[in-house]
């Protein structure tokens, strides 16, 4: 071989040397899903017509689909800016931003948390920069027992403790799987599975989009026992999340089906008592503080 191929050639290995280990990497940002706030409706453009608005920045005309369970994880493929619905009082009315999570199949930014998967983050991509004075997410614990908690997003080594059913914690973090698993800290590194708390979360905050959304009251799949307790007497069921409008007395240790719980973690106007559970009829309400719960946390 003659020098000047030889120097060819390793002129063009040196090249290829180089293109190798300077080519760029392609980083691609983690996939997103949109987790149901509570139990609620899919949603699509025009049912008839498959993406009709597919090339469009923005979509209108929502209407239901199909109901979908609180706390399920759909993948986002799309986002588009929405225009306000007509159809009232639906919780996605007002929406100014929705996540395509199917073929022509949406959820929108007042239905959803939407959150990176396969990474933990303390705050929803959703919501508004700075979170308000206001704002929490908050969990009811729901199952026929304790429930346990683990250090980390899965079920590896053994379990910290044990939270009871009907007790209300606020979630520090937030975790979806790469199978979609979604799991919630509850502070401290306190992880819980999804599966074992109320479809409908307790929550209030602002989105990006200056929707200010709240929720206070969730029902249990697995309606809890609650036994009343106090040392001076009977005890007062009042007729809303007050202490207003009297509705009966019941006697201390009697116990009581749970069906709902109401929380409110704010002083005014319910006199420093943040969590009630409902007794029956939507009338008869409990204060966390004469319950068998008060002293669960």
């Amino acid at each position: 071989m003659s020098k000047f191929r030889l120097s060819l050639l390793l002129t063009g290995l040196a090249a290829i040397t180089v293109c190798l280990f300077l080519r760029p990497s392609t980083v691609q940002a983690a996939d997103e899903v949109a987790v149901p706030l509570r139990d609620t409706t899919l949603l699509t453009t025009r049912p008839d017509v498959k993406h009709p608005f597919a090339e469009n920045p923005t979509i209108d005309n929502l209407q239901v689909l199909e109901p979908v369970y609180g706390l399920t994880t759909w993948k986002i493929n799309a986002t588009k800016k929405s225009v306000p619905s007509a159809i009232k009082p639906q919780d996605w009315g007002d929406a100014q931003e929705a996540y395509e999570v199917g073929d022509d199949t949406w959820l929108t930014t007042n239905q959803v948390l939407v959150i990176p998967q396969d990474q933990i983050v303390d705050r929803p991509s959703n919501f508004a920069d700075t979170p308000s004075s206001y704002e929490f997410v908050a969990a009811a614990i729901d199952n026929n027992g304790p429930v346990a908690l683990w250090n980390q997003p899965n079920y590896a080594g053994q379990p910290k403790r044990t939270v009871d059913p009907g007790t209300i914690w606020k979630i520090a973090r937030y975790y979806c799987s790469p199978t979609g698993e979604l799991w919630f800290d509850l502070g401290d590194n306190n992880w819980i599975n999804a599966y074992y708390v109320a479809n409908s979360l307790l929550y209030a905050f602002k989105t990006k989009t200056n929707a200010i959304l709240y929720n206070y009251e969730t029902n249990f799949r697995n309606p809890i026992t609650v036994t009343a307790t106090n040392n001076d007497g009977p005890i007062a069921l009042w007729q809303n999340q007050q202490y207003k409008y009297f509705s009966q007395a019941i006697n201390p240790g009697s116990q009581w089906q749970c069906y709902s719980v109401y929380y409110y973690p704010y002083n005014y106007p319910y006199n420093g008592e943040t969590t009630w559970y409902n007794l029956g009829d939507e009338t008869n309400w409990l204060p966390a503080y004469y319950s068998s719960l008060a002293n669960a946390y």
